[in-house]
């Protein structure tokens, strides 16, 4: 009110022709429940941010998943401003856009650190953005997620051949991957993974971490725990919002939204990395079989890998772009990162 009052009687004296946004309230879906740490945790607390740190003046309001749309149905309605913004993975706009997978993680790809350096340093966020706006969204990376865990089976995996007629829920371009190595996958929501377990309808799930898939329950349905997440070793989050939403905001307010972010990225990576070991010791103490996958699984992971990334950059010309300037980058790190770290 006062901020209005002075900038009428700027006005009337005629002294500026400066006007200022008025409070935003913007309504944000997430992807994930506020009661997952590291996904939904983390999309609540930068909502809190933003509202704290602005008094109010931008208040965004987070709802749980499903409070408006589906899951899949996120990216299109802040695209079509039925909704003012989202909390999700870029990986599930994929359908839209294959390019878009790559902005999530992807297999055999970067770890946090080096996949944050493409994205804010390396030319990556100005790629994404640049897709996002053919939408009519505005994106910004607003979370960052360790590795996951390769996933959950009901028997041991000893041979690529195992996995050939597998019905397993998978993800992301990892689930191009599996089903080129003969696995029936399955896309569906993480509280419904349990039942399906139960059910017999999935024989396996990957989901996310260690600390996130204990607190879903998959160690009662599931006994062979695999790792390394060579299909995710790294998940970048994002907030999606409406290009007109996020024009009427003013600079100010667009600069807290994206320092918020930034905080969120660091706030979500730090405290995901410190919490996996705790669950994985709790999990092998009540019986679970934590596997590491062998070479010869690897290396058949990483041949389909490359055999999926290869069709895609045929078709898309978006996500070779994308996949180039990530691997390009990548090359010109390797000169220094080898001579710089300890293997």
């Amino acid at each position: 009110m006062i901020k209005q009052s002075l900038t009428a009687l700027v006005m009337t004296l005629g002294l500026s022709n400066t006007t200022y946004a008025e409070p935003a309230k913007i309504t944000m879906q997430s992807a994930f429940g506020s009661n997952l740490p590291s996904l939904g945790e983390t999309g609540k607390y930068f909502a809190e941010k933003v509202t704290k740190t602005t008094g109010g003046e931008v208040t965004i309001k987070f709802e749980e998943p499903g409070a408006f749309v589906r899951l899949p149905e996120i990216f299109g309605a802040v695209s079509s401003g039925s909704l003012d913004a989202g909390y999700t993975a870029s990986t599930y706009s994929s359908g839209i856009n294959s390019a878009h997978y790559i902005f999530t993680g992807i297999p055999f790809g970067p770890k946090g650190s080096e996949f944050l350096s493409w994205i804010y340093n390396g030319g990556g966020l100005e790629l994404w953005q640049e897709l996002y706006a053919r939408q009519n969204i505005y994106v910004l990376p607003c979370g960052l997620m360790p590795a996951e865990a390769s996933g959950w089976f009901r028997k041991e995996i000893k041979t690529p051949e195992d996995l050939k007629g597998l019905k397993m829920r998978f993800g992301g371009l990892g689930g191009v991957v599996m089903k080129k190595l003969g696995v029936s996958v399955v896309v569906m929501g993480g509280g419904d993974v349990v039942p399906a377990l139960e059910r017999g309808v999935l024989d396996a799930s990957e989901f996310a971490t260690p600390e996130i898939d204990q607190k879903l329950g998959l160690d009662k349905v599931a006994k062979y725990y695999y790792f390394p997440g060579w299909h995710q070793p790294t998940a970048l989050l994002e907030f999606i919002i409406n290009m007109k939403v996020w024009k009427k905001l003013d600079e100010s307010q667009q600069l807290t939204i994206k320092t918020a972010c930034k905080d969120a990225v660091l706030t979500g990576f730090v405290k995901g990395m410190s919490n996996q070991s705790k669950p994985m010791k709790e999990l092998e103490a009540k019986g679970v079989n934590i596997k590491i996958w062998s070479p010869e699984m690897i290396e058949a992971f990483r041949a389909a890998s490359n055999e999926v990334v290869s069709e895609f950059s045929a078709k898309n010309k978006d996500f070779k772009r994308a996949y180039d300037s990530m691997s390009s980058f990548r090359n010109e790190m390797e000169y220094w990162r080898s001579r710089a770290y300890v293997d």
